[in-house]
């Protein structure tokens, strides 16, 4: 079960962790927060604000599993430990399967409950296509530092910033040279990067190799990820059949993706 560590779990900086009670639709509001502070009126009272309602998410656990076979005498036959270290490894099935499909349905930009995809113009999250350079990064700043809170209450700003950047595999350098160079000589002068330090972390990925880059900000985490009962392990269990005296491994896991609110992001797609 512990091999599950081993898989990339890049969909956990991005993802809020949902526990869910059934297989049912599981839906949740992000509030909007109250805006800023009332003053108090001629008699002396202070202005009565109503928490407003955010962006709706739903999530959904589905069934999720696999069995692996083995017969007793591969098993008795496995001089090299193989099959030991394949059952010891069952777990990192999940941990793929996580990884790859968190990465799946971002990169769907699935649609949220009203009606509009996760990265659209109307939530101010998408920039143009453009390759990897300082002006998109501060393009997807100033995109993300714009973001208010969604409803009523003044619609105040949220006061976020990039921090963690996703990239295809064929950006990273590029990106590790924009985040941590103070000056760049080019073409016989030395200019200052604006862009250095911006983020605290840079992942590169293959899982969006021609889609484009992700800008976030862990603080606001845009999907969900829940799981049964809140239960992240894979469960496996082990049978022996009766007929054949083959070994059996099962293993499962109940859990779903869902979105949360699109902000916290900024989409930049490949040119």
């Amino acid at each position: 079960i512990a091999a599950i560590a081993l898989a990339q779990q890049t969909w956990r900086k991005i993802s809020a962790i949902k526990p869910l009670s059934d297989f049912r639709v599981h839906e949740d509001i992000s509030a909007a927060g109250l805006g800023k502070m009332g003053r108090k009126d001629a008699n002396g009272e202070y202005e009565i604000k109503k928490l407003a309602d955010g962006y709706k998410g739903s999530t959904k656990a589905e069934e999720r599993g696999s069995i692996f076979q083995i017969s007793r005498v591969t098993l008795i036959n496995d001089d090299l430990g193989v099959i030991a270290d394949a059952i010891r490894d069952l777990g990192l099935s999940l941990g793929i399967t996580l990884e790859t499909e968190v990465w799946e349905y971002l990169i769907s930009n699935p649609l949220m409950p009203n009606g509009k995809r996760l990265f659209s113009a109307d939530h101010g999250n998408i920039l143009p296509a453009s390759e990897m350079n300082a002006k998109m990064w501060l393009d997807a700043r100033a995109m993300m530092v714009r973001q208010k809170a969604f409803g009523g209450n003044d619609r105040a700003y949220l006061s976020m910033r990039p921090k963690l950047l996703c990239c295809p595999l064929d950006d990273f350098g590029t990106a590790k040279t924009l985040n941590g160079t103070v000056s760049a000589f080019t073409g016989g002068t030395t200019t200052n990067v604006a862009t250095s330090g911006m983020l605290s972390e840079i992942i590169d990925t293959p899982y969006i190799d021609g889609v484009g880059s992700y800008f976030f900000d862990p603080l606001y985490p845009i999907l969900n990820v829940g799981f049964l009962d809140g239960v992240e392990l894979p469960q496996v269990y082990e049978h022996v059949d009766f007929k054949s005296a083959d070994l059996q491994y099962r293993i499962m896991s109940d859990h779903g993706y869902g979105t949360r609110s699109p902000y916290g992001a900024v989409f930049a797609p490949a040119l």
